[in-house]
Order: structure tokens, then sequence, then C-alpha cells
């Protein structure tokens, strides 16, 4: 059937199936039907394994996401649609074509070729080599981008038409699991779907098939797919494009069939799984089984429930051996299905029976292997989110796109265009833009879509959602012409008569606050009501009486609904007036028992802001009312008069920023001060996209919480699909704030996002083109963003890169790996990150001398500072006494551009390193950090080499932070990144490393100690065995190998044996001195003194490798692993280091892992193992006398 269809999809003129079998069959035998059979006989098994197992990793995914994302939240379906199967079929089918797109080339070769003497091939060998000898490997790629497009439309319709049919053969049998469903109704419903495969994707089969079987050189005829399917068409029309489709649609039925029934085989067959062996010599069983035969009679269980319908392996049962429990953590000892359904219900897994646990495995139960505080802020936005975002950002950030969608943005925005260019009736244009910007920077058309987005983002981790249906008025000051956005055409007499306008503006706004549930805010714009309305607010005359009677309405639905109400600032002619009714309506509805149901908001960016605000503050203390606060910066400058506005931008930051402190502090001009009035109830929502702004007011509130001082309640808010950096790192202050009390802090962080909605050719053109105007405003920050998350980047990848996941299970006379991370997979040079310690030792470290060679503790100023420096100094510093340090930190960064955009580096450093230094002393990190992050940035633009100077100001700084400052290790990562930059060390300066580390050491942050000890200086390695040993002795004593090695392998792994001797040498000897009950026997030769620890046989298998690396001898390193390779294998994460331990230092090259799939198609193409690639030349060895970098013992 295959040939038949090829035949007639590549032949010209005419001609039917029947008549080609009865031709084939005649000239060239029966045989001929199966020319070629050989090429996909051999792939099919890897294609259909590639295609299943994709499908499933896809499916997998998605199902995970939907538990977060349901695909309907009005009925919270977590179940995939159609249209998520087609999606995951055709990810599958893009996967699949890596291999399936190369062999249906040869096959297609094979089955059009002469017949004959005239055959150019003799096998599928001969078509390899001949294709690749004249257009290399790329030539078994013809065709590939047509393949790609059938495999993912063909496979997307296969896999979705199977699920569909296979619902509703299920719905008709009335039964909920399809594996109630007889073998051949899943036959029946397999072949469907490969009809519906072949009906779908049968004319991109046919271009496929035409390029592939095209001659090369002269003889092609089809340049490109666009070719291929333009001459197709110009010789036989849609009957050219779908020739050989009744073969193709006889041979899918069966072979379709039989697939679908064979893969759903695998849900009958029972799964079982063989954990690795214990050190009992036991081998622990886990059986997926439906819930009702799960073993009642187990010691013990652990549940790891699945939350959706429709998958039955529920419970794991685990067996008790000797008097332990062998128990080893699923997300690294079972396959990875087991471990995405563990992480997504319970991040932290408990163990059942603690009792039988170690102090340290205790201690580490509940330790999940990822540090929330680490990741970006961006970590939480679902994928589409992040990929339109990178859209958005793409387009504001480069100036060549933005142009042309700014112009397409208001061309659309005209009422006045044909259908086709109409995005409200034109389906595909609509398409487009609302699956594009419209649903990234507004809430949705109708209830449903908008009450999704709410409950999406507020899975997220967002108090609420701030939501207006945006209708305005906007007064162009340069023509003081009115235009409404967002109102449909009204003929005069509809705008005369202002009543229309204000029952159309009440029901979208009762409309609107239906929408919101408790704890959200609906946004009012007043002016969106009509023309009588903005008339009465610029004459500031009382509003109509339909108005107020339908503010009074509004107000009261939002109270019932647990709302609040925000009144939108407008421009300066209708301001007054707005700012008269929210008086009036906080007036009624902010008591003091209800708090502020009404906010006003007040634009930072206005020279009359400050005495605005001062005069509502008078009223509310006048009035006994609270006042509510919505905070902005201002958001009219282009159509507002321009001497009313404050000057400069930094001004108007200024202004925004003391506005927050001085609420926030409750002391605003005569209230709250020292011989003033009472402070007023006041509550404040900050609305900005600048994170300085939000990250200051934060500290400040928190500072005053943990004072003990009065708060006021302060809220944060972003527009959706805006400064989600911004967003998200208050989120993670939030997250951590209650991770670090294990209760919700007494001065929560709360942010909302604020969300427009309405339909897209009323209003949602206009708002997407509004927000990317404001996108691209804010450019410069966008790119400052890539840049930092660039370098943050290119740091991990220089510093943290010294191994790459942590200890795994051990037996149970060790530890438990998920809980503690103690031993070591590594690469090359790269160590393990490891969660903080959740209970620092208590005993305490060595002191260490912080005082380096040649780096004195409080350097020199090495440039005479003028008069006018020291001046400036001196005025700063004065200020930091005064207590006003926000104050000087700011003038300080003023004053310190102005030197920097002069070149004048010697000023600048002199002002900030003072400066920063007496921030710090007055514990004042966040300030402090920020000017000293200031001055390693002016050192970097300098281009300043990492000399004993430059490195004595810094780590006089260093030293000056308090532990737990946030902004030190954003410091530390600057300093090392710098001399990574400028110095001799490719990974940072050694002296820099460690001091650094010395510092994490005596906290007892573990993990960030060892990423900088290891790469430090001679002195280094005393400090970091020292810290490993007083690590130790709070667990128990047979793990003492597993922290000598935390040191030891590192060194190794840099080529630094010197320090990984000095390591062995000190825990040894502590170990020794601190425990004589242990039997030591010190073993002494010409060559070598060694201990032997009688009852810690790892341990001496470290000493002993030390020696045999020292010797350069393989014959004792392959005894060695002989002796201990039983102890060795309880470790098993050891074996990867050793693996490169054994290269590096004896020659041994690392086994190569076998890839059956790979080792087929390598001997397919004619190659070797390892899929044809070539063999890679082994590096040379490792000789000791050679450091592996210079500044590495």
């Amino acid at each position: 059937m295959s040939l038949a269809s090829l035949r007639l999809q590549t032949q010209g003129g005419g001609g039917n199936a029947l008549g080609l079998v009865r031709s084939i069959w005649t000239k060239e035998g029966p045989l001929a039907f199966y020319k070629g059979t050989l090429a996909p006989l051999l792939g099919v098994g890897a294609c259909v394994s590639i295609q299943f197992g994709a499908f499933q990793l896809f499916r997998r995914r998605l199902e995970e996401y939907r538990e977060i994302y349901p695909t309907d939240a009005k009925t919270n379906s977590k179940s995939l649609s159609l249209s998520d199967f087609y999606l995951v079929g055709g990810a599958a089918g893009l996967t699949n074509s890596i291999i399936s797109g190369p062999i249906e080339h040869v096959r297609i070769r094979l089955q059009t070729q002469p017949n004959g003497a005239a055959r150019l091939y003799s096998g599928p060998w001969d078509c390899v080599r001949k294709i690749t000898q004249h257009s290399g490997i790329k030539g078994l790629y013809r065709g590939q981008v047509v393949t790609l497009y059938r495999e993912f439309h063909g496979y997307g319709i296969w896999f979705a038409a199977y699920e569909g049919f296979l619902s509703m053969a299920m719905a008709w049998e009335g039964v909920k699991d399809r594996r109630e469903l007889a073998s051949w109704k899943i036959a029946v419903c397999g072949g469907l779907a490969g009809e519906a495969l072949w009906l779908g994707s049968h004319p991109l089969d046919v271009i496929k098939s035409k390029m592939q079987s095209d001659g090369f050189g002269r003889g092609q005829k089809y340049l490109t797919m666009r070719d291929a399917f333009r001459q197709t068409w110009r010789e036989g029309r849609f009957r050219g494009l779908f020739r050989g489709l009744v073969p193709a649609l006889l041979r899918a039925m069966p072979v379709s069939a039989g697939t679908f029934a064979t893969a759903e085989l695998r849900d009958i067959i029972p799964q079982r799984v063989t954990l690795a062996e214990g050190c009992t010599g036991k081998r622990l069983e886990y059986v997926a089984l439906p819930v009702a035969q799960c073993p009642k009679s187990a010691t013990v269980h652990m549940s790891v429930r699945r939350y959706h319908e429709g998958l039955p392996h529920l419970d794991v049962g685990y067996r008790r051996y000797s008097n332990r429990l062998a128990l080893q953590f699923l997300s690294h000892s079972i396959d990875q299905r087991l471990a995405a359904l563990l992480s997504r219900r319970h991040p932290a897994v408990h163990y059942a029976n603690n009792a039988s646990l170690t102090r340290f495995q205790s201690r580490y139960a509940s330790t999940t292997s990822g540090n929330p505080e680490t990741l970006p802020p961006h970590s939480k936005l679902p994928l589409k989110i992040l990929l339109r975002s990178l859209l958005v950002a793409t387009i504001s950030s480069h100036r060549i796109l933005l142009g042309p969608s700014l112009a397409i943005l208001k061309f659309l925005n005209d009422s006045h265009r044909t259908w086709v260019f109409d995005v409200q009736r034109n389906p595909l244009l609509h398409a487009i833009l609302k699956k594009t910007m419209y649903n990234h920077f507004c809430a949705g058309e109708n209830r449903h879509e908008v009450t999704s987005t709410i409950a999406e983002i507020k899975r997220m981790g967002f108090r609420g959602a701030i939501l207006t249906y945006a209708r305005e008025i906007v007064v162009d000051n340069t023509t003081e012409e009115e235009s409404g956005r967002g109102l449909k055409e009204m003929d005069s007499a509809s705008v005369i008569e202002s009543d229309a306008g204000i029952d159309a503006w009440r029901e979208g706004v009762l409309e609107t606050a239906d929408m919101l549930s408790e704890g959200d805010i609906l946004a009012l714009k007043l002016t969106g009501a009509g023309a009588a309305v903005s008339e009465a607010l610029t004459s500031r005359k009382p509003l109509p009486a339909q108005m107020e009677s339908a503010l009074a309405d509004v107000c009261s639905r939002a109270v019932e609904r647990g709302a609040r109400i925000f009144m939108d600032a407008e421009q300066i002619p209708v301001q007054p007036g707005i700012d008269a009714v929210a008086i009036d309506l906080m007036r009624r509805f902010n008591t003091k028992e209800r708090g502020a149901v009404v906010f006003n908001t007040y634009q930072a960016y206005l020279k009359s802001t400050p005495d605005t605000l001062a005069q509502h503050v008078a009223l509310a203390h006048k009035d006994n009312f609270v006042l509510g606060i919505k905070l902005v910066r201002g958001a009219y400058i282009s159509s507002e008069p321009r001497h009313m506005i404050n000057d400069t931008k930094q001004a108007t930051d200024d202004s925004y920023d003391s506005i927050a402190r001085e609420l926030l502090s409750q002391g605003y001009r005569d209230y709250g001060v020292p011989g003033g009035k009472s402070f007023p109830g006041i509550e404040l929502f900050l609305a900005t996209h600048n994170k300085d702004s939000v990250l200051k007011a934060n500290e400040l509130q928190q500072t005053r919480a943990k004072e003990g001082k009065a708060l006021i309640k302060i809220q944060y808010g972003q527009l959706l699909g805006m400064a989600d950096e911004v967003s998200f790192s208050l989120l993670q202050l939030a997250d951590q704030g209650v991770d670090a009390k294990g209760s919700e802090s007494d001065a929560p962080i709360e942010v909302y996002k604020c969300l427009s909605w309405g339909s897209l050719g009323d209003f949602g053109v206009h708002c997407v083109e509004e927000r990317v105007m404001e996108e691209a405003y804010i450019f410069q920050l966008i790119i400052a963003g890539k840049i930092e998350i660039s370098k943050s980047l290119h740091r991990t990848l220089i510093i943290v890169r010294l191994t790459r996941r942590a200890h795994r299970s051990l037996s149970p006379h060790h530890l438990n790996s998920q809980s503690h991370r103690a031993s070591y997979k590594t690469t090359s040079s790269h160590l393990t990150q490891r969660p903080h310690l959740t209970h620092p030792p208590t005993t305490p470290l060595p002191s260490e001398s912080r005082h380096l060679d040649g780096i004195p503790d409080n350097p020199p100023n090495m440039a005479a500072k003028g008069d006018k420096i020291e001046k400036i100094i001196t005025r700063l510093q004065a200020r930091i006494g005064e207590g006003q340090f926000y104050e000087a930190q700011q003038q300080t960064r003023v004053v310190a551009a102005r030197y920097i955009k002069a070149a004048n580096w010697p000023a600048a450093i002199d002002i900030l390193y003072n400066v920063a230094q007496s921030l710090l002393k007055a514990e004042q990190g966040g300030s402090g950090g920020d000017l000293a992050v200031m001055l390693v940035d002016v050192f970097k633009q300098a281009e300043l080499k990492p000399d004993a100077a430059n490195k004595g100001k810094l780590l006089t700084l260093l030293r000056l932070f308090a532990a737990q400052e946030p902004t030190r290790k954003k410091f530390i990562g600057e300093i090392i990144a710098w001399s990574s930059k400028f110095g001799e060390y490719p990974a940072g300066d050694t002296d820099l490393h460690h001091v650094a580390g010395s510092l994490y050491a005596e906290e007892h942050d573990a993990y960030e100690a060892e990423r900088h000890l290891v790469l430090g200086t001679k002195d280094s390695a005393e400090v970091l065995a020292k810290m490993e040993y007083v690590w130790y002795k709070e667990d128990d004593s047979h793990t003492a190998p597993l922290y000598a090695a935390r040191a030891i392998f590192p060194y190794l792994l840099v080529g630094n044996v010197r320090a990984a001797n000095t390591c062995y040498r000190l825990f040894a000897s502590s170990l020794s001195d601190d425990n004589k009950g242990l039997g030591v026997q010190d073993v002494s030769s010409n060559s070598a003194d060694l201990r032997i620890f009688p009852g810690l046989p790892l341990l001496n298998f470290l000493g002993l490798l030390l020696l045999a690396i020292q010797r350069g001898a393989p014959d004792a390193y392959k005894q060695l692993l002989a002796k201990y390779s039983s102890n060795i294998s309880e470790v098993s994460a050891w074996s990867e280091a050793l693996e490169i331990i054994a290269e590096m230092y004896f020659g041994i090259s690392r086994p190569r892992q076998s890839n059956p799939l790979m080792d087929m198609m390598g001997s397919l193409f004619g190659g070797a193992g390892g899929g044809g690639a070539p063999q890679q030349r082994r590096p040379a060895t490792r000789r000791v006398e050679a450091p592996a970098a210079e500044g590495l013992d």
C-alpha cells in the first residue's frame, strides 16, 4: 500500500490505484511491493518508541500544568482538551521527525528508483552512502521542513482524534476507565484516528514525497517546499494534492488500529520497579497497583496521591528489613514519572517513621532540593505568559520592531475600516491579536474570561486583582478637544442626553463589580459616564443626581462583595472634581471599623500633589475617616500642561519616595510629628513599576514591624503584563517572610495586578497600543534586566560549576541523600549546590584571620582627596550622623554619577567608598550595600585591576556587612565577577574567594563557604577542613568519610592535590584526637605516613587514594577500587567523581554510557557506536606537578 500510494503521489499524469497495482505486478513482480522495506523495518521500532515516549512525556508535563491552570476555570476541569492532545501529539511528531525524516527519505528513494539494471541504489546502505557523498548529512534531511509540518499536524490530529473517539466510546458504554473497553473497540478508535491522520495531512505528504524523490543538481525539479506546492497545484489543483489518498487510507486503518491496541496494553500490565541494593543485600521493590489492591499489611506507607482523575496508582508500600527502614527517596531512585508526581503535590516528603532515622536525617526530613530564594523572579510565570512577555519585551526594546508595530496598532485602532481590518469582525485578525498582545495586557472580553484570568493570577500568589472597565474622555492640551476611549459611537442627541451615558457606565461598572471577590479592587474612571459628568467635573459643579445614585450603588455593591474601590486619576482639568467626589465617598464609606473602601489616586509627577495630599490628610483628621491613598507617578504626561509637572524624572522619583516614606513613618507635614496633631487613619497602595520604590517602602515597613512600631496598611500593584520582575520580586519576599517565621509576618506583603477588560474592538487595541508604548518608554530597563541576567548566568557558570548535583541515597547505616546531600556527583571542575543548614552547628569555628598578606584591613586612600571631595564626603557623613540615611544615599548616587560621567574615577571611588563605609557602620545594610555595588560598577567602568589597594577597599566593605543582609550576596557576586574579568584568575581572585568563604564558614553557611573556599588561597583548605569537621560532629560518627569527601573531592577535581592532602590530614587528625576509642593505627614507611581507621573503611580509601594520586600509580588505584568496591557501592554518587579522578590522574578512560538507539542508528548509517559520531580523542592524563590554573596550589 505504501508503494502504491507513493507512486501515485510522485508520477505525473492520470491513473488510479488499481491500474497502478496491476502494472507493478506485471512489470516488476510481486516482490516489488516490498521495495525499500529494510530501512523502515529497521527504524520503525525507534520511530514508534520515540513517538509514544515523547507523547507520554509531553502529556505528563501538560497534565502537571493543568493541575495548576485548569482547562476550564469555571468548572475547575483539569482534564486535557482535544486541543491539548493536538499540541501534545504535534510535539511528539516533531520529536519523531528527527529520525523518521531520513528513514522515509531512504525508503522513498528506493521505492521510486527505476527497476532492473537501471536502478540507482543497490540497497539502503548504498542509498545513504550516495546521498551523503553528494550532499552530506544535510542531503538525508531533504524535505525536512515539510516533514516537520506533516509530523506536527498529522500526529496532532492522530492523537487528538484517538482521544476524542475513545471518549465517545467510553461515554457510549457508560464507563470511566478506558481499560474497561474491549480491545476491539480500542482498535476501532485507533483505526478511525489513522483515517483522520491521512485525511488531514495527505497534501503535506504529497509535497514531502515529491521533494524527497526529486533529483540532484541539474535534475532537481523542486527547489523549495513552496515551489513544489506551486507546481503540484498547477498540474492538478486539489486532485494533485490528494493523489494516492485511497491506498493511504486503506493502509491507515489496520496499522493505526494495531498500534493503539498494542500501546494500551501497557496499562494492563502491573508496573514493577526495583530499587538499588542497600547495605543489607536485600532488594526493595515498588509495585504500582490500584488503590483497592494496595497491601494493607505493609509496615510503612507513604502517600503519593495524584489529585486528578483517571490515574489509579495512588499508594506506595515499603517493607522493613533488619532493624532499619530501608527507605530511599523516590525522586532519585524510582522513574521520573513518580518523581514528578511527588513534586507536584508534595514539595517536601516527610518520613512515616522518624524514630528509625538518625538525628541528621530527622533534621533534614522535610528539606527540599530547591531553594526558592535563589530562583529568578520570573520562575513563577507559566510558560505561555513568559513567552508572551519575551515577545513584548523584544518588540519594545528594538526600535526597528517598535515603529511598525505601533503603526499597525494605530491603523487597526481606527474604527472607520473595512471588515478586513476590523479586529471585531475579522475572525482571523481578532484571533491573532487576542492570543498575543490582548491576552498579555487585558483580562478578557467577557465574564468567563475575566474570572479565569483573575483566578490564574491568584494561583500565582497575588492577593487579588484591580479590575477596570476602561472608559474615559481624554482632553488634548494642545487642541482642547475631547476624544472618547472605549465608547461606542453615539449620535449628537445621545451625547447631549447624559442619562444614556450614565446608564451605560453604571451597567458596565456593576457588571465589573460582580466579577470581583473578597479582597479584589474595582477601579473607576468617572469620565467614562459621558459628557455631562465630564462637564460637571471640569466646572467643579455637583454631579448629576443620576450619577450620584450610580456611585452609591457601585460602592454598596463593592462593600457587599468585600471589594474596594479606586478612583482613578485623570487629567488636570477634571482631577479637582474627582478629588472632591472621592473625599465625599470616603466620608460615607471609610469608617474606622470598615477601613478604607474608597481610595483616591495621587500623581507624584504633579508639583501640587504633596500639598493636595496634605489637605486631604487634614480632612481625614478633622472628619475622622480613613484616608485611602493610591500613589502613582502619573499617566498623562504627554497631554498635561508642562509647567505643572516636575522638572525632572528624578524630582518625580524623590517626590514619590518621600511621600511613601513619610506616610509609612506616620509623620506627614504637621500630623504624627512631635508637637503636632495626631496621625489620622490611612491605608496606602503603591501602584508603581519602579522596583527601587517598592523595595524601599517594604524595607521601611518590615523594619518598623521588627521594632514593634505602629504600622499602616500597605499594598502594592502593577499592570497586567508589565513589571513582572517587580511583582514577583515582592512575592518572593512575601514567601521568604512566611518561610522564615512559619507564619505570616506582622507586615504582610500583598501584591495586586491591575487588569482592564472589554471587547477587543471597543478598547482592546487602544489598550494594547498604550501598554506597548509604556513598555517602549522603559525599554532601557528591559535591556538592563537582560544584561543583569546574562551577568548573573555568567557568574553562575564560572563560580558555581564545581559539581552538578548533591549526594544521592545511602544505605540505612549512612545518610538519606535527599535530606543531607553529603556526597558528590561532579564534573571535572565543579561542585554541587546544597541547601543551607537548617540547624547550624553549635560548636564555634576556630577564628580565621581576616588579614591577608599585602592587604591591610583598612587600606589608605591611594589618591589624595581634594578639598572639594573632602567637603562632599564630610557633608554626606554628617547627614548619616543625623539619621538621614536615605537622603545621604540618594545624594551620594547623584554626586558620584556626576563624577562618573566626567570619567573622574578617583573622586567617584573616594565618595562611594567612604559613604558606603559610614552607612554600613551605621547598620544601614541596604543603603550601604547599594553604594558598595555601585563602587564595584565604577571599578568595572574604569577597568581597574584587582590589586592590593582595590581589593582592600572591597574587603573592608565586605566585613562591615551584617550576616543576614541580602545585599551582601550580590556584592560578593559583583566583586568576584569584576576580579574574574580584570584579574588573572578566570574563576575570580583567590583572596576575595578566601575572605568570602571564611565569613560564610564563621556563619555556618556551608554551601556558600565551600563554593568560595575551593577557589581560595593556600589558607582556604584549613578553613574548609575545620568547617566540615565541625559540621560532621553534629552527625553520627560513621558519617565522617562523607564530610571529609566534601572537602577532598572538589580540590582533586580542580587539580589542587596539596589542598586535598591538607584537608584529609586536618580532618583525620581532629577525628583521631577527639575519638580515642576508634583504635586508630599509624602506618609509616619511607615514602608516606598514614592513619588507618578500622571502623571507617571509606575514610581509609580517601587517604590511600591521595597516596596513589601522588605516586601516579594506576595499578594501585585499580587495587583500591577492587578492595573497597563493596563500601564504595553504598555511596553510589561517588562513582562519577571517581571516574573523572581516574581519567585526570591515571589516564583511565571513563566508561561510555551505552545508548541502544544511538548504537542502532550508528550502525544503520555506517558509523561506529554512539550514533555514528566520530570518537572523541581522550584528553591527556593530568599530572599532579602541573596545577589546573595559575593561582591554584
